[in-house]
């Protein structure tokens, strides 16, 4: 595939342009870091692979992967014990959950600061390996992806998300990274 660094590197740019910008008001009121919004991610990530929203622009109520040929993931590396949260809503998760196997999956790590970014891609393959693969501890220990939605919706709970994630240390064993800046310089390409 052919990425687009200088594209991507431009709107990052943009980005912490924009964090600089308002910094000093949401220091004033107490807010701390302003944050870098998720579709921020989802577009830095369309222009690094080219491609586009899916249909023009993403589904009503956020149904469907975010671009055509891929769906982004973005979490700020506190540790690297965390996993990459997806959001499964009750109308719409088994055939999202779909549709998600079907794509290459793009994982944004940054920092607190901004400055250091990193962008794994995970082949479709692979995602559709994880989410079929019985979790082996923990509380949901011997389901799939598809058994805690159907558990989460489909059993008589009334939950209104289902909200697995994938293990950051599975995106760097199996994916491959594909874009870094460090120190806010484009240092991978």
């Amino acid at each position: 595939m052919d990425y687009n660094y200088d594209g991507a590197y431009e709107f990052y740019k943009l980005i912490i342009k924009g964090i600089a910008e308002k910094a000093a008001f949401y220091d004033k009121h107490g807010f701390g870091k302003p944050p870098v919004h998720e579709k921020d991610w989802e577009v830095f990530g369309a222009i690094l692979t080219n491609d586009t929203a899916k249909n023009g622009k993403k589904a009503k109520g956020g149904q469907g992967t975010d671009l055509k040929n891929g769906e982004i993931k973005s979490a700020c590396s506190v540790n690297k014990s965390f996993r990459f949260e997806y959001q499964y809503h009750k109308n719409s998760a088994l055939a999202k959950l779909e549709e998600d196997k079907l794509v290459d999956h793009y994982y944004v790590l940054y920092d607190k600061s901004y400055q250091n970014i990193k962008v794994w891609k995970l082949p479709k393959e692979q995602f559709a390996l994880y989410v079929e693969t019985k979790i082996v501890k923990g509380k949901h220990k011997g389901k799939d992806w598809k058994q805690l939605i159907v558990e989460a919706y489909y059993s008589g709970k009334s939950s209104q998300r289902c909200r697995p994630g994938m293990s950051y240390k599975y995106v760097v064993e199996n994916g491959e990274m594909i874009m870094e800046i460090e120190n806010g310089i484009l240092k991978k390409k």
